[in-house]
């Protein structure tokens, strides 16, 4: 069984991870991206030789407004070697017989039953994997709108970048077929983390109680995190949006109301019914507050241009022919 889990960056997907591999039959990795390549599902044969090939020319490129290309496998971590990867590859028929191959070898190296794979932009090709993989759970992470960007910019995103983010990966996220998703509110998780991890493991007929709560060699935190898992807030606190500048808070509420996926835009022939942030708020039950503000769109547009310019001239798959967003008058 294999857990899938994504969304926008900064909606605790980290935590989650780290919480779910304190079980003994969980394995957890790091952000691989095998899930998060639609290349792979779509066109297997052409694009299989990359899979090796993250840290040399022509890797697999990112279909997501996020610029992380290239599939990671962690041989170190799982003890999984090139060449068995390589084996799998050249033994597999498709997409889904390879990653088959992969979670036994993983499995044989490390003993368990679950393999956990966590990368945000998993969100961009979920629905597509649906088609393809049966054995498969997703979670998506979801956070009020204004705290993940807010959250994203505190780690150095630029304004449009973050809404971006958050609204292509979070809108992708949502065209999943809901009877094979679990949507984890990052509030909820926040506050009652023990909870919500152990009802994820018993969705997957894993027992609770074999979590090791107590003897981890570490507390549970990254340091891009405010708080380590013994002093999570309660309530969880909603203030990265409010401590941000007047003038950064009126910028992020203009992107907000102007940026919209354009319509017919796909992602492995997948489009989404959610294509600007408000709607996706209303989806996942957060209310944003009514956006009185004189957006600067002209400014926004160029910002949009510039980024689709620099992306083409990097022959990314996002680019001024394949555009996901515009920018409107709200």
């Amino acid at each position: 069984m294999k857990l899938v889990i994504g969304g926008s960056s900064s909606t605790g997907s980290s935590l989650l991870n780290q919480c779910l591999g304190r079980h003994r039959d969980v394995i957890i990795s790091p952000e691989t991206s095998i899930y998060a390549r639609p290349q792979l599902v779509t066109d297997w044969d052409r694009y299989k030789p990359r899979i090796l090939n993250w840290s040399k020319l022509r890797p697999l490129r990112s279909h997501g407004w996020h610029r992380e290309n290239g599939v990671s496998i962690p041989n170190g971590d799982w003890g999984v070697t090139d060449k068995e990867i390589e084996l799998s590859i050249e033994q597999s028929q498709g997409f889904n017989s390879f990653i088959s191959r992969v979670e036994q070898s993983i499995q044989e190296h490390n003993q368990g039953l679950v393999w956990v794979e966590k990368t945000p932009a998993n969100a961009l090709n979920m629905a597509a994997l649906c088609d393809v993989l049966s054995d498969v759970q997703f979670i998506i992470m979801v956070r009020h709108p204004l705290e993940a960007i807010a959250s994203m910019i505190n780690r150095g995103y630029d304004t449009l970048d973050a809404c971006a983010i958050f609204l292509l990966n979070s809108s992708f996220a949502l065209a999943t077929d809901t009877s094979r998703c679990q949507i984890i509110r990052y509030e909820e998780f926040l506050n009652q983390y023990q909870q919500v991890t152990e009802e994820v493991l018993s969705s997957v007929d894993l027992d609770p109680q074999e979590i090791d709560w107590v003897s981890s060699s570490s507390n549970i935190k990254l340091e891009s995190w405010r708080f380590a898992e013994d002093d999570l807030p309660q309530p969880a606190v909603h203030d990265r949006f409010q401590s941000l500048s007047t003038l950064l808070q009126q910028e992020i509420l203009g992107i907000v109301a102007s940026l919209r996926i354009k319509e017919g835009f796909q992602i492995a022939g997948k489009s989404v019914m959610h294509r600007n942030i408000r709607a996706v708020a209303r989806a996942t039950g957060y209310e944003l507050p009514l956006i009185n503000s004189m957006a600067d769109i002209k400014s926004y547009k160029r910002k949009l241009a510039r980024s689709l310019i620099w992306r083409t001239t990097l022959m990314d798959p996002i680019n001024i022919f394949n555009t996901p967003f515009e920018i409107i008058q709200a």
